[in-house]
C-alpha cells in the first residue's frame, strides 16, 4: 500500500514539473513579430516569458511561433502571421519631418518648419519623447496691424514635448493621432513702430505652443517608416497665430 501511494505522489509531482516547466536562455518568438530574450514556464494552454530585463509577458501556446535555445534548435514551431509595422515595437524610435502651412486668423504669411522627435515607444499603439526643431514664417504680403506695418522674415525655434497615438496594430498602413506641446523661441521677431520710430519686438512668435496632428503611417521596413500629417501649429502669445500645415516625415 505504502509503495502505491508513493507511486501516485511521485507521479503527481511529475506532472506538476512536467506542466510547469521552466527553459532558460531562449528566444521565443510571438505571432505578431515580436522576439522576447529570457526565461519560458509553461503551465497547460499559458506560456509565461520572464526577459532579461525582468520584464513578465503570459501568452497562450497558440499564439508562441517558436522557442529556440541558445544553440538555435528550435523547440516549437507554428504558423506565422506577418510581422508587425516599424509602429508596433517597444523601444526607442526617432522621427524627422518637414512641414508647410499658411496662417489662418491674420492671414500674414507662410510657413515652413523642420522638426526632429525622439522618445520612447512604450507599447504597441503609444509614442511619448519631446523634440526641437527651426521654422520660417515669410509674410506674402505686406500688412498691418493696429500701429505697425511688418514685412520682416521670422526665425523661430520650438522646443516641446509629443504624445502620438497609432490606431491600429500588425498594420503596414496606420492611422495615427498626436499633440506637440511647448515653446517658441523667436529669434527675429517684429518691426514693430513705436512713436515713430521702428523697433525690434520679438514677440510674434515667442509664447506656449500647441500642435494637434492627424495623419497616416506607411511602414517601408521593420525600423523604417514614412508618415503624411496635418497639423494645427497654435502660438499662443498677444499676437497669436493658427497656421493649418501639411507634413511628411521618416520614422526609424
Amino acid at each position: 500500500m505504502k509503495k502505491f501511494l508513493c507511486l501516485i505522489v511521485a507521479s503527481a509531482l511529475a506532472m506538476v514539473v512536467s506542466a510547469q516547466e521552466v527553459k532558460e536562455n531562449v528566444t521565443v518568438k510571438v505571432k505578431g513579430g515580436y522576439e522576447l530574450k529570457g526565461s519560458v514556464e509553461q503551465n497547460g494552454d499559458s506560456v509565461k516569458i520572464t526577459t532579461e530585463n525582468g520584464d513578465v509577458f503570459v501568452y497562450r501556446s497558440n499564439e508562441i511561433v517558436s522557442i529556440a535555445d541558445a544553440s538555435g534548435n528550435v523547440q516549437k514551431k507554428g504558423k506565422e502571421k506577418r510581422p508587425d509595422s516599424a509602429f508596433s515595437q517597444k523601444g526607442y524610435m526617432g522621427y524627422v519631418d518637414l512641414s508647410a502651412g499658411y496662417e489662418l486668423y491674420w492671414h500674414e504669411g507662410a510657413l515652413f518648419q523642420f522638426t526632429t522627435t525622439h522618445g520612447y515607444r512604450c507599447t504597441p499603439h503609444v509614442f511619448v519623447g519631446g523634440g526641437v526643431g527651426v521654422g520660417i514664417m515669410k509674410p506674402t504680403t505686406k500688412y498691418i496691424y493696429h500701429e505697425y506695418w511688418d514685412t520682416s522674415t521670422r526665425i523661430f525655434i520650438p522646443i516641446y514635448a509629443t504624445c502620438r497615438v497609432s490606431l491600429l496594430k500588425n498594420r503596414k498602413v496606420s492611422p495615427y493621432i498626436g499633440v506637440n506641446v511647448g515653446y517658441n523661441i523667436d529669434t527675429v521677431g517684429h518691426n514693430r513702430q513705436n512713436d515713430n520710430n521702428w523697433v525690434n519686438d520679438n514677440e510674434s512668435f515667442h509664447g506656449f505652443m500647441i500642435d494637434p496632428s492627424v495623419g497616416i503611417e506607411i511602414a517601408a521596413k521593420k525600423r523604417l517608416a514614412l508618415f503624411i500629417a496635418i497639423n494645427c501649429d497654435m502660438i499662443l502669445n498677444r499676437d497669436s497665430g493658427y497656421f493649418l500645415s501639411g507634413k511628411i516625415g521618416v520614422a526609424f
